[in-house]
């Protein structure tokens, strides 16, 4: 039996669910990651998935692990859309926008997804991600995972910074062991 707008819209709907509140929340998120992607895949209305991932990403209320999931995601759904979709816009601003949540690794998952896109993007401001990468690298109150990543960008994009930076970086025990 062919997937049809019937069971898009059951799944869509099912990523729309919140988690169990017990111990397989975990599991639960793996599944709707697993979903998202086939939904993506399907090419079935992708301006209404967008739109669904967009919802999800910004509502801080949902599990961290679920958003980066969708983060993670993005630049696929960026690259599915037609090349007019003011869709893609929204998708992009709600990466910027979740690069300034310090408290755990979105940040830098929003900053991989965006340099993905940036890749591809012609008219992409590299100078201003460029700069958001070095700010995220090196602020103490942002969480370690995403602080990782921007220093991993900063290498990928060659971006130059003073290598006494990252020397103390390494060597200062208050930093998380990650950093060093």
């Amino acid at each position: 039996k062919p997937f049809s707008n019937n069971d898009f819209f059951a799944l869509l709907k099912f990523l729309q669910t919140p988690a169990p509140s017990d111990q397989a929340e975990l599991a639960f998120h793996s599944l709707k990651n697993d979903i998202l992607s086939f939904l993506i895949e399907t090419e079935m209305q992708p301006e209404l998935l967008g739109q669904e991932m967009i919802t999800s990403l910004a509502d801080t209320s949902q599990h961290i692990v679920w958003r980066e999931y969708i983060a993670q995601y993005i630049p696929t759904m960026h690259d599915k859309l037609q090349s007019d979709s003011d869709l893609k816009e929204s998708l992009i601003d709600n990466l910027w926008q979740a690069t300034h949540e310090q408290q755990d690794a979105i940040a830098g998952t929003s900053l991989m997804s965006l340099h993905a896109i940036s890749q591809k993007a012609a008219d992409f401001d590299q100078n201003e991600l460029d700069q958001l990468i070095q700010e995220i690298a090196f602020d103490e109150q942002t969480d370690p995972a995403s602080r990782m990543g921007a220093i991993s960008l900063l290498k990928q994009r060659k971006i130059t910074v003073e290598p006494q930076v990252l020397m103390e970086l390494s060597k200062d025990q208050s930093q998380s062991i990650m950093l060093r």
